[in-house]
Formats: structure tokens, sequence, C-alpha cells
């Protein structure tokens, strides 16, 4: 009686011979099966690491490869893992298999028995790559002369010592099979890294060989295999019909009908594959692989309750059948159910942690986890994220996202751990060091960031992007001219030179460089001069030098080159005349823009701000609630309501609006200063200091939430608090007079009266018609006894502020005055 056993989604009978042909049957058809059967949902990853020698009990197999790319280390992985289920399962006892962490030359036999001698190894498959023939040689390492080259385009030569105890298999029948391995192996290799034409030539070879013998039943599996082949090569016609032919043989063989519904399957024939599944189960309806294939199908039509139905099907059949879970969970994934999709992948890693789509389960985990990442739920993220890591630890990227989720949670040596683990795993992948860089860059270290930069440029000179990221480090660092030599390689080695410049000119616009930035946008210009972006770009540096009329020529030919988005454009150039002071001309603009589209909420906002500088309220307020009638959900809408009722000294109404407004958006800092602000006027100073500290956390560099809250500390007589406050919103660059003129007042109160002096004369030097910068500087100057410089700033404060109550600084005036009379 003929025996079965299954593989993935397939039922194979198995070949009649020895174990080691069955081991590589076993790689063949998994390999393949899940190169093609997969498709969409699946892709294998090599893993490679270091490993002990053998012990004396124990048969080590060792894989080696002359050179390493993405569609080896796939191979490798899937001979690592079908050797050891199949090594299981013909009860070979003891036996590891193991990657070597390194390639070999192909020719250079003594590595190979030093190699072996240092490992113990029985057994070593040795994956050689050639320009044109790959070659898989099974060679045991009993000493350097069983070292064993292939030629070119012949069968891989095999050389077994006879009579090997440790390994415990028939050698001699392992010998008389050796040219149908070495055709299949090699069929193999070449179809996995796509050399298509060497495939059919040994695919046909080996169903050459198996039509003169025409006896499937006892080649079962060879047979099989060929189809794949047959298949991978391109030529699905004659994998399909040798499925057939067994058929005909065998017409009631339900795992063949099974396997056929595969092969139409990865054709994209999904009725031909549904044909076939469904005689398979027709023929045998407590086949699970069957309803898990048929399952696939439902899925790829989008028919998810009945793949549902079929993968319980199948799970009811086989209750430890993990791929069925693994597939079920994916479609819970698909319909939002989070929570059955995590039971279901839970199930599947617990049945089958070793399997090749568990790292794909790792992916969702990884997903989902930097979903909560980017929801600020860092401990769910890093729950799903170490959850990935579990099921696959060997995939770099939950370490990387992990690192910047533990970094967000003050765990500064967990985060370094991880972006350290993520380059051990990718030492050799310029990408995983210029990840690590911006987690550098993310923490504040830049010679780390240099460091890693300089050593993806070392791995992929031609990663361009990368000389813009080491420029922006190095300038950082104050190292201007290495910044300058990356910007200019950047340009030199870019083939796209618009592109090159449109990007440097972003960067020196970032610099504050913005004589080179508007070189290197005009240089974009005359290359290209219908390239609208870089007019837009070249206008907002020419407004941040002042330079007005040059930025309105360049908004003017933006709107010339994009008429169909000359709304927008005309409500971006209001903005910049409304920021540059010409708040009629910019109201000009956004009613332009109104008029080209009536229901352009963000132009009424504009205009709604607008208005409020020029004191109309009304209008104002009648703008917004247009914006809201527009668009309900328009934060900014409320903002400027709530701006309008401050104005109007209305603080609960403002309150109430800003409230609206945070809702909508809970990461707008300019709403909770202005929020802190009515707070602020109604006396709930803590109140208004736990706005001012929630804007400062959503921007640790917004100045306005510092100098608010400095002066709500001065209110509560945390005066040092206060300075401290004043000093980083200067920092940030918010040099006004008013925060000039209230850190003076808090120097002031600490009887600190010349740094006091300091500020308000910098109050006054920025705009000499501030009058209460020399009442207050007057009155430190009268602190020091400086009464004629006193005297002087109580005048001046006086011609500055004719119409007001000045009682008290006329009281001042007189009090000095009879002081200097007297001396």
């Amino acid at each position: 009686m003929v025996s079965s056993f299954y593989i993935g989604g397939f039922m194979l009978r198995k070949f009649k011979s020895t174990a080691i042909f069955s081991i590589v049957i076993f790689i063949l058809i998994a390999g393949l099966a899940y190169f093609g059967f997969i498709r969409n949902h699946l892709f294998l990853r090599g893993i490679v690491h270091a490993f002990p020698k053998a012990t004396e009990s124990e048969v080590l197999v060792v894989i080696i490869s002359t050179e390493y790319d993405r569609a080896t280390e796939d191979l490798l992985a899937v001979i690592q893992q079908s050797i050891e289920e199949e090594a299981k399962r013909v009860s070979l006892q003891n036996v590891r298999v193991e990657i070597a962490p390194f390639d070999i030359n192909a020719n250079e036999g003594n590595e190979l028995k030093m190699f072996r001698e240092i490992f113990c190894a029985s057994l070593i498959l040795w994956v050689a790559d050639s320009e044109k023939l790959l070659d898989v040689h099974f060679d045991f390492l009993k000493d350097a002369d069983a070292y064993v080259g292939g030629r070119l385009n012949s069968p891989t030569q095999m050389q077994l010592e006879k009579n090997d105890d440790h390994l415990q298999v028939d050698n001699e029948a392992l010998l008389g099979l050796s040219q149908e391995i070495s055709l299949l192996v090699n069929g193999y290799a070449a179809a996995i890294h796509g050399n298509h034409m060497l495939t059919q030539q040994l695919a046909g070879e080996l169903g050459g060989k198996l039509q003169v013998e025409n006896n499937f039943n006892e080649s079962i599996s060879l047979a099989f295999a060929v189809g794949w082949l047959y298949h991978l090569s391109g030529e699905s016609e004659k994998s399909i019909s040798l499925y057939k032919q067994i058929l005909e043989q065998e017409p009631n063989y339900a795992e063949m009908y099974n396997n056929l519904g595969v092969a139409y399957y990865l054709q994209y024939e999904l009725d031909d594959a549904l044909f076939a599944y469904n005689k398979s189960i027709e023929l045998n309806p407590d086949l699970p692989q069957a309803y898990a294939n048929r399952g696939m199908i439902h899925d790829d039509n989008y028919d998810l309750e009945m793949a549902i139905a079929d993968f319980n099907k199948a799970i009811a059949l086989n209750p430890d059948y993990a791929w069925a879970y693994y597939l079920r969970g994916s479609i819970h994934d698909i319909q939002g159910e989070r929570g059955k999709a995590i039971e279901d992948y839970s199930k599947a890693a617990k049945l089958a942690p070793n399997a090749p789509w568990i790292e794909f389960i790792s992916m969702d985990y990884t997903w989902w986890g930097t979903e909560q990442y980017e929801q600020g739920n860092l401990e769910k993220a890093i729950e799903y994220f170490s959850f990935a890591i579990e099921l696959d630890p060997n995939n770099p990227q939950p370490y990387y996202e992990r690192g910047l989720a533990r970094y967000d949670s003050k765990d500064a040596k967990g985060a370094e751990a991880d972006h350290n683990k993520f380059i051990e795993l990718s030492p050799n992948v310029a990408w995983a060091y210029s990840q690590r860089a911006n987690a550098h860059i993310k923490w504040g270290d830049l010679a780390g960031a240099l460091e890693d930069l300089t050593k993806a440029l070392d791995l992929e000179p031609e990663y361009l992007q990368l000389y813009l990221a080491r420029a922006n480090v190095l300038h950082a660092l104050a190292r201007s001219e290495e910044a300058m030599a990356d910007l200019n390689s950047f340009v030199d080695l870019n083939p796209n030179k618009v592109w090159a410049y449109f990007e440097t000119g972003d960067t020196r616009s970032e610099w504050g460089d913005l004589d080179g930035a508007v070189s290197d946008y005009s240089k974009v210009i005359e290359l290209s001069p219908d390239y609208s972006q870089a007019y837009l770009e070249r206008a907002n540096v020419r407004l941040e030098q002042d330079d007005l009329e040059g930025a309105l020529l360049d908004y003017d030919k933006f709107i010339e080159l994009n008429p169909d988005n000359a709304s927008w454009a005309y409500n971006e150039r209001g903005r910049a005349l409304h920021r540059h002071g010409e708040t009629n001309r910019a109201i000009i603009d956004f009613d332009t823009a109104i008029d080209l589209n009536p229901e352009f909420d963000d132009a009424y906002i504009h205009r709604g701000f607008a208005y409020i500088k020029l004191g109309d309220l009304e209008k104002a307020f009648s703008d917004f609630s247009v914006a809201l009638e527009i668009n309900p959900a328009n934060d900014r809408a409320y903002t400027g309501r709530g701006i309008v009722y401050f104005h109007q000294d209305k603080l609960a109404e403002s309150l109430a609006e800003y409230t609206k407004a945070i809702k909508l958006d809970p990461t707008d800092n300019y709403t909770f200063v202005n929020r802190g602000i009515s707070f602020y006027y109604l006396n709930r100073i803590d109140t208004a200091i736990e706005d001012f500290d929630k804007a400062i956390i959503l921007d640790w560099d917004y100045p306005w939430g510092y100098a608010y809250r400095g002066l709500a500390h001065y209110e509560k007589g945390n005066l040092d608090t206060a300075i401290a406050d004043y000093d980083r919103a200067i920092e940030l660059g918010f040099v006004d007079p008013w925060i000039l003129d209230n850190r003076g007042i808090a120097w002031y109160h600490k009887d600190e009266f010349e740094k006091a002096i300091d500020d308000f004369s910098l109050a006054i030097d920025l705009d000499p018609l501030y009058a209460d910068a020399y009442w207050d500087r007057g009155r430190a100057y009268q602190q020091i006894g400086q009464l004629e410089a006193a005297l002087s700033d109580f005048n001046h404060y006086l011609e500055l502020r004719p119409n007001e109550d000045n009682q008290i600084t006329l009281d001042l005036v007189t009090e000095i005055e009879n002081l200097l009379n007297k001396r």
C-alpha cells in the first residue's frame, strides 16, 4: 500500500525509496509550493546565524552558499525548514540543520574541509551560483577529497561515503537516484533565481524521463515536483497536463484534484481551480486542505463570509491546522475584527511556530503596533511589537519600531538596545543604518547619526538621499564645508538635476540660507520653466527675505501655470500678504479665492483672521460661521470665533469655542494657548498653565507657549520659573518688546534692577514707541537712584500716552522733580 503525506496545502504520495530522497523531494515541493501557492500572501526570508558544532550523537546538516541575495536566502530557508520537518517524519534522530553565517568560494575545497572539521558536519548542502548554471551539491565531507564540483551543463556529480553508520541511510540507493535528484534540485534552484530557460531545460529532461518510464504510481511525488518545474518555467499547460495524466490513471484521487486546483490557482484561473477543489471535496469531504484552498478562492473573489465558512470547515476537520487559522485570521483582520484575528494568529503561531508564514503574522503585529504608535498608544504599540519579535526574532523592522516607541516612553536604554539589534540583523544593509540614523537624530545624538549615515553611504554610495540627510546632520554640527560638499555631491551624482536642485533648495531654505535657496530654485526654473512648485517655494523664501513684490511675481507665475488650482493659489498669496502686514491686499486675494470657489472654507478662515487684524470683528465672525456651515469639522473656524469673543470680552463664550476646536483637533497648540489666555484673564491661572503646558508638550519649540506660561507663573509669584520661560521663548525667536518688557518686570520684582533696565532698553530699541517699557524703565532707574534718567523716561511715556489717565505718572514726575530741586 502506498502511504501519503501532506505538504502545506497539498497531499503527496511518498516516493518508495530512501529517507534522503524523500527529504530532497520535500525540499523541492515545499519550496516551490510556497513560492507559487501563497502568491501575494507570502514570501520567504532566509535566517542566517551562528551555531555550535555537532555533538557525538548529532547529525549536523549545514547549508552553505557562495553568494547571498534575496532569492538565495529564500532557497536556504526553504531547504532548512523542509529537512528539519522531513527528518522528523522519517524518524531520523538528532538531525540539526544550520545555515552557515558566511558564504564560501566554490573552488576552495580547503575551506570546506576546515569548515567540516570545526563544526563536525555530517552533510553539506552547498548552493553555488555561476553565470550559466546553479548547482546544488550534496557532499559527505569525511575528507577533503570528498569535495566535488559540478560542470555547467551536466547533472551534478555526487560522491558519498558508503556504509556511513552516522547518518543511517542506504547510500547505494541514494547513488542510484543521483541523476534525478540533480535535475530536480538544479531545476528548483534555477526557478528560484529566475533562470526560466534553464528551468525549462531541466524540467523537460526530467519530464522526458517520466514519460519514458510512464510509471506514475511509483513516482507520484517526482511527477508532482516536475509539474511545479513546468509551472515555474512558464509552461503551466504542461504542469496541468501532467496532473491530468495522473488523474486519468487514478480518477478518484481527491488529493490530486486538490493539487490540480493549486496549479490552476497559480495561473489565476479561479473557475477551474474552484472546480478542482469542489471535485476534491466531492471525492473526499474530509480533506481539510481542499476547504482551506477553496477558502482562498472565495477570499480572492471578495466573498469573505464563504471564505470564513471554508476555513471553519477545514479547522473543524483538523483542529490543529495552523495554516487555516492563519488564513481565517487574515480575513478577520480585513473585516476589522482585530480581536478574532489575534485569537486565530495566536493559535496558528502556537501550532506552527516555525512555519514560513509566521513572519507574516509578525508583520501584521508590526503594522498594528505602528498604528497604535501613531495614535500615541505607546504601551499597546510596544506590546504588539514585542509579540512580532517573539514570532519572528530575525525580522529587523519591529525592533526599529519598538525602539521608537520605547524612546517616546522614556526607556532610552531599551530603545538603544532595539536599534542596535536592528543593525545586528541588517549589518550590510544601508537602509538599516539610515533608519538608525533617524533614531539618533530623534534622540539628539548627531554624532551617532553621522556615523550611521557615513556607514550607509560606504555600503551604498549611490543611495543619493543619504547625502542630503548627512548634509543636514553636518550642518547641525556646524561643519558647514562638509555639509556643502554633501549637497554638491547630491546634485553632481543625481541624473535628475531638476529634482536635485529642488531638494537642495528646500534644504538650504531650512538652514536659513535664503540666498542659496533662491539660487537653487532659480536653477530649477532655468532647467524647467514650467516647474510651478519651484515658483511657489521661491515665493515663500522671498517672503522671508522681505522681497514681497518678488514673491508676488512668483505667485502670479504659479497661478498662470495652475489655472485649475487658482483658488488655492490666491488663498496662499493672500496668506503671504497678511503675514507681511498687507492686510487689505490680502483680503482682495481671499475675495478672489472665494469668488472662484464659494465652498472654499479655508479662504473664509483666513479672511476672517484678516478682518480680526483690521478690527472688523463682525465680518470676521461671519466668515468663521460660513466656514463652519461648509465644513462643520473645521476646528480653525471655532478657534477664530473664540478669538472674536475674546476681543469682545466674552471670555466664557471664547472658552466654549476653543474647547470645541480642541475636541476636533487635540494637537493644535495654537488653540491651547488661546484658551489658556482666556483662562488667565478669568483669573484661573492654574488651568491656564495646564493649557500652556499642553501646547508645549505638543511642540517643545513653540515660543508662544513659553511666553504666556511665563506670564502665568509671574502672576503666581514664581519669578524664576517665569524668567526661565521668557528666556526659552526668546531663545526660540520670540524677540518681541512685550516679552522683553515682561521679563524686565520679573527681574524688577527680584530686585535685579540692572537686568530689568537692560530688558526694558532692548524692548525700546525694538519699538521706540512702546510706551510701557519707558514707564517700567523709569521705575527701575528710580530704584537705583538715577533720577534724571527716570524723569526722562516718565516724560517720554506721557508724550506717547497723552490721552490716558496719567495721574500716577504725573505724581511720580512731581516727586522726582522735587528731589532733584533739593540737590
